[in-house]
């Protein structure tokens, strides 16, 4: 059951499915981030999971600010740095073999349908609004001075209440196709179903034969 904030349940749910180490570890990372004048945000999976009681694997971080700054400080500390991409993201390892998953929030600009995206810096709202459902669009505030503060401006607790997968804007699956494939997965692993809007843009990404825009590449790892 997607707990209701209001009653207070988010710290139980809090330390019972976030591994003490983990907590310790975001209240640190998020010090960290605030000291930079930034903040760090857990946000997609690993805050889903918490609403949907369920243990998570995803812990990926967006900083609403410069992301080089605290990656130089981490590793100052013994973070060890393992990727980073062009698209400002970065995977990093904890002295105490933890991994995190790491980004500068963003916004995206899809050149042409199925294309790779082209990034620029921005704030946690365009952040969350780029991503591929409501309910992978809700943000927990790392920052000591607001710690497990709820960001969800698109309502993706009332999607999950309802058990709904819907997009965050009208051409969703049509910028990533692979959007459709995650969301399969997602409604299988949640026992949760489409929207009405992105039910239309599957209808229409099919007639319009989406996938053959798409790299063998970007179509294999999205299946694997």
């Amino acid at each position: 059951m997607v707990l209701d904030s209001d009653h207070g349940e988010l710290p139980q749910r809090i330390q019972t499915f976030w591994p003490a180490a983990r907590l310790q570890q975001l209240r640190f990372l998020g010090a960290q981030a605030q000291a930079l004048g930034s903040r760090l945000y857990l946000v997609g999976g690993g805050v889903r999971d918490l609403f949907l009681a369920r243990a998570s694997q995803d812990w990926d971080l967006a900083i609403d600010g410069r992301l080089e700054p605290l990656l130089e400080i981490l590793q100052d500390l013994g973070f060890q740095l393992d990727k980073r991409s062009q698209f400002g993201t970065a995977s990093l390892t904890s002295p105490e073999g933890l991994r995190w998953d790491l980004a500068r929030c963003r916004g995206e600009r899809y050149p042409q349908p199925a294309a790779l995206p082209e990034v620029f810096p921005a704030d946690i709202h365009t952040d969350l609004q780029r991503r591929d459902f409501r309910c992978n669009a809700i943000a927990l505030q790392l920052a000591p001075d607001a710690f497990a503060e709820i960001l969800d401006p698109f309502h993706g607790r009332a999607d999950l209440r309802s058990g709904t997968l819907e997009v965050l804007h009208s051409r969703s699956f049509q910028d990533d196709p692979t959007r459709i494939l995650r969301g399969l997965r997602f409604a299988r692993r949640f026992g949760f179903s489409l929207g009405p809007q992105a039910r239309q843009q599957l209808r229409e990404v099919l007639e319009a034969n989406g996938f053959a825009h798409l790299s063998g590449t970007r179509l294999f790892r999205e299946l694997s």
